[in-house]
């Protein structure tokens, strides 16, 4: 079982994803993780909280939690918005040109290639992505 070691509170302001970031970042060189995966991780992080801020309907606060096990880090965000699950949007349709392109799925789809696990439950009226990125030693 993976050791809560980052919890925070997110309003939804995209002001708030350089905040997380930074707060990332602090904990990454505090617990001493490997430089080769902390891009992914906080790049993945950027673009789905900036996702839940930016479409996640007219709820509250947003928490974000990281934990550690041996091998990897997880990655959690909450929030309770109107249930959507970022998972069941049509992966894009990178064959074509950008103009015929549908809209939308492109930073999921970022996300799922970057981590290697990624996760949707809607628990007790709330939406919770789990994010899990492998660390290598």
């Amino acid at each position: 079982m993976p050791e809560q070691l980052l919890s925070l509170r997110v309003e939804r302001r995209l002001s708030e994803v350089g905040r997380v970031n930074d707060e990332i970042a602090f904990f990454w060189r505090m617990h001493q993780l490997p430089e080769d995966t902390r891009l992914d991780v906080l790049l993945s992080i950027e673009e789905a909280l900036s996702n839940v801020i930016r479409h996640g309907g007219a709820g509250s606060e947003i928490a974000v939690r990281a934990s550690l096990d041996r091998d990897a880090i997880e990655v959690q965000l909450e929030d309770d918005g109107p249930a959507f699950d970022p998972l069941s949007y049509p992966p894009p349709r990178l064959d074509l040109p950008l103009q015929e392109r549908q809209r939308g799925g492109l930073g999921i789809h970022l996300v799922q290639c970057l981590m290697d696990r990624v996760k949707y439950e809607r628990v007790q009226d709330r939406n919770r992505l789990t994010m899990v990125k492998r660390l290598s030693t």
